[in-house]
Formats: C-alpha cells, structure tokens, sequence
C-alpha cells in the first residue's frame, strides 16, 4: 500500500441511502501513499467473531468515501484459518454486498483479507529477523508481545508436554529438590 501517511482509530462512517444509513465504526484506518488500508480487529483467534454482515457494510461505507481498491484487513475473530473457512465467510460477504438494493457493481475492486494475531506476529518478527537495522524494530517486537500477553493473545505455537525433550536434573549423583516427593526421606 505504500507509505503511511495517516492513521485514524475508530472513524464513524455511514452506509446506505439517505432514508436508511446505518452506521459503521472500523477499529484504524491507515491511508497509505498508494491504497487505504481498514482494519477489523476482534479480539479472539479460534473464536468465530468475523461477520460477514459487518465487512460488507464497511465495504459499502468505503465505497462512498471513493477509495481507490481499499484492503479491508480482517485480524482476529476467526474459528480457524483454513481455506475453507477464509473461503466460506470471502462468499458471505460477497452475497451479502450483492443482496442490497445498492448491490456493489463488478467493477468495485477491493481486497478482504484474514489474518489471525499469531500469524500477524510470525510475519512481524520474520520481518524484523530480516531487516539489517533492528534494534528499534525488536524493542518495538518486544512490546507487542508484551500487549499480546496482557491481552492474553496467544503469539507462539501451542506446545504439549509430551513433544518436550526430556531433560535430566541432577546435581552430584542427586535428584534435586524431588527426593521428599518420590520417597527418599533417608537424605532429609
């Protein structure tokens, strides 16, 4: 999309005719040098809080601000991220930009893109891995991760006790601080 040149959070849009607007509220709107990028962020990954409804009214509202091929960045809010899901709910929005009166005519470009926070942290910090001048670039890493754990957002894969490599822990010929708890009562 090119460089940013504006960032608004929370912008209150109208979709719709006159006699029926309704309105819309996306979380940020980043208006690059080449395309606008509108953010939908839900809170959850694994949980269905996409709606199809919701992105199709941002789309309509888009239109009417007269963007040039916006990107609407879904983050977040996804059961799963498989192809058939992402699939699933691209064809809910597309019936659904298509039931209204004012259907959004074939020649409206856009771009509907879902991204989980997981993922939108592995391209993150594989960009940052990749980028010869990080050092404010991994401060700033290192505060997402910080907000993904306040906010309780898992960033790393899941990793299950019986994939852990088992390791040893012994000092001097002794099992460390477990002795009492398997039995041993002989050392103390």
């Amino acid at each position: 999309p090119g460089a940013l040149e504006e960032m608004t959070f929370w912008p209150s849009w109208y979709e719709g005719e006159e006699d029926q607007r309704s309105r819309v509220e996306p979380d940020v709107v980043l208006q690059c040098k080449e395309r606008v990028v509108i953010v939908e962020a839900k809170r959850y990954d694994g949980c269905q809080q996409q709606y199809a409804d919701q992105l199709a009214r941002e789309l309509r509202a888009i239109k009417g601000k007269k963007f040039d091929r916006p990107i609407l960045l879904a983050v977040g809010g996804m059961r799963s991220n498989s192809k058939e899901e992402i699939d699933r709910l691209r064809k809910e929005v597309s019936e659904a930009l298509n039931s209204k009166s004012d259907a959004l005519n074939d020649k409206y470009e856009y771009d509907l893109v879902f991204i989980s926070w997981r993922r939108l942290y592995e391209s993150s910090s594989v960009t940052v891995r990749n980028c010869s001048e990080n050092s404010g670039l991994q401060r700033v890493l290192k505060d997402v991760e910080q907000a993904y754990d306040w906010h309780g957002v898992r960033y790393q894969e899941r990793r299950w006790l019986k994939d852990l490599k088992l390791v040893g822990i012994c000092v001097d010929g002794y099992l460390t601080g477990f002795d009492w708890f398997l039995g041993d009562k002989s050392r103390g």
